[in-house]
């Protein structure tokens, strides 16, 4: 099987971002080196932005490293009769890798360029042209679509603290907040998501569920209950 070229557009500041990751520990030249090497990739969908859809590309460099890659695509245009296509990368960073991912992947053997963002280089062959639609067609996977809501969840948990102090700054005594949980739904692929506020002080509770209601609609809520130690709303 012969193996892929694909172009990577980056910007100006891109290794200056990568070597500033502590997490990383390939340098910008060992970094090159590794992506310009045969090798096994996998491909997957990622949730789409403004700027239209997106993918994922995992490149191992080693028994238990990745660079991931998050990309979108991009062309420029030659001539009448000619397009040329590359991906513009948008993040970049070293995960850990273990065990190749299966589901809703694709995995192909390519080796990669780096382009800069004002490279008017890139892949006119049918194989990238094929690999791209090929990945795009896929699901997106389940651990991508939950992050994505765990996102949501906690933008509306601090819109929720912002409309609860917008009259006037309060120090609440709050022992704990926890992650985003799912329900134990089976029949159902959409779980209802949940957060626990854990707090300490009547009078502030109080207060807390009288502005509470005072400033969230029926239709903001789903379903929430006022405890002496707990706070549970349900977006």
């Amino acid at each position: 099987m012969a193996a892929i070229e694909i172009y990577l557009k980056v910007n100006d500041s891109f290794f200056e971002k990568y070597r500033n990751n502590q997490y990383n520990t390939l340098s910008p030249v060992a970094l090159k080196s590794a992506l310009n090497i045969q090798r096994m990739c996998f491909f997957q969908k990622y949730p789409s932005s403004d700027k239209g859809s997106r993918h994922r590309i995992l490149v191992p460099f080693s028994s238990d490293r990745a660079i991931e890659f998050i990309v979108y695509l991009g062309s420029v245009k030659i001539d009448d009769f000619t397009q040329k296509y590359f991906y513009r990368v948008q993040k970049a960073k070293e995960i850990s890798l273990f065990n190749p991912p299966v589901n809703d992947t694709e995995s192909s053997l390519v080796f990669f360029n780096l382009i800069a963002f004002d490279d008017k280089t890139g892949s006119e062959k049918k194989e990238f042209q094929t690999l791209y639609q090929t990945v795009d067609a896929q699901q997106i996977p389940q651990a991508d679509i939950q992050r994505e809501k765990d996102i949501a969840i906690w933008n509306k948990y601090v819109l929720a603290l912002k409309k609860l102090v917008k009259e006037k700054e309060q120090i609440w005594k709050i022992t704990d907040v926890s992650k985003p949980y799912y329900s134990n739904k089976t029949d159902s692929d959409e779980r209802d998501s949940f957060i626990d506020i854990s707090i300490d002080e009547k009078e502030l509770l109080r207060n807390l569920e009288r502005n509470f209601k005072a400033l969230f609609n029926k239709d903001d809520i789903e379903e929430y209950a006022f405890e002496q130690s707990k706070v549970f709303i349900e977006f």
